[in-house]
């Protein structure tokens, strides 16, 4: 399942057209590649999406490619194999301060990432990838303030969404009913709304599902972020204590 899809598109654009790099100063050359993390998943598995961009100019460049809901100038758009393509909703992050976003800055022939995640449909605990089936993603933005209109694109690629396991019919439906897809996204969603001690019952009753993975590296995010900011009760301290010591075993 460990599968990593590439595709990998050069851009070298100014006002829509290919320019070569030495013949304008503040022309931009990158290759920018979409990837997933595996080929398939089970619904309610979420999907990570790394973004990979490259400068391969001579010279220094800089640009808004990070994914995230705070950055409008680069987003992903995805699709049921047949359909139209539509852009993914933004998730909120959760926190107090205000944000700024500031661009990504490469030196020549560097190389930089950024991730999404791709589960819940921006709006509810809905899952965005709700049904089976073949879908295709692909990453687009006018990452330039000085150049807005030049646009950048990655190619193409797919990822097959499988029906749950039937071994794990139990594990997803308590996962749906308690809404563990909100412990998965960690600090998307405001850590308030979650229960550390649904998903702690969760990973105590089915350890080795194919959801369980996800909830404890979330439950881990939430409980980080809970005791760092002085807001974990003595029983979350606790937790966050023993899932990182089974973890440094591990």
């Amino acid at each position: 399942m460990n599968n990593r899809i590439l595709v990998t598109m050069l851009v070298a654009l100014i006002g829509g057209q290919a320019k070569k790099p030495e013949a304008v100063p503040h022309m931009r050359s990158a290759t920018i590649s979409l990837g997933s993390d595996r080929s398939a998943y089970y619904i309610g598995e979420p999907v990570r999406l790394t973004l990979t961009i490259t400068n391969v100019s001579d010279e220094n460049m800089s640009g808004h490619f990070r994914l995230g809901p705070q950055n409008k100038r680069m987003a992903i758009y995805y699709r049921v194999i047949g359909e139209r393509f539509q852009q993914l909703p933004r998730r909120q992050i959760n926190t107090t301060r205000d944000v700024v976003v500031s661009p990504m800055r490469l030196g020549p022939n560097e190389e930089r990432k950024s991730e999404a995640l791709v589960l819940l449909d921006g709006t509810s605990t809905r899952f965005l990838l709700d049904q089976a089936g073949n879908y295709e993603f692909y990453a687009e933005g006018q990452p330039w303030r000085a150049q807005p209109t030049d646009v950048v694109r990655s190619g193409t690629i797919q990822v097959r969404i499988e029906p749950p396991p039937d071994r794990d019919k139990e594990a997803y439906a308590e996962y749906i009913e308690k809404a563990l897809a909100r412990v998965v996204e960690g600090l998307i969603l405001p850590s308030d709304y979650v229960s550390t001690e649904d998903a702690a019952a969760f990973l105590d009753r089915y350890p080795s599902s194919a959801y369980s993975q996800h909830v404890r590296k979330g439950l881990v995010q939430i409980l980080r972020y809970r005791v760092v900011n002085n807001r974990a009760k003595p029983e979350e301290k606790a937790l966050y204590q023993r899932l990182r010591a089974e973890d440094k075993v591990n």
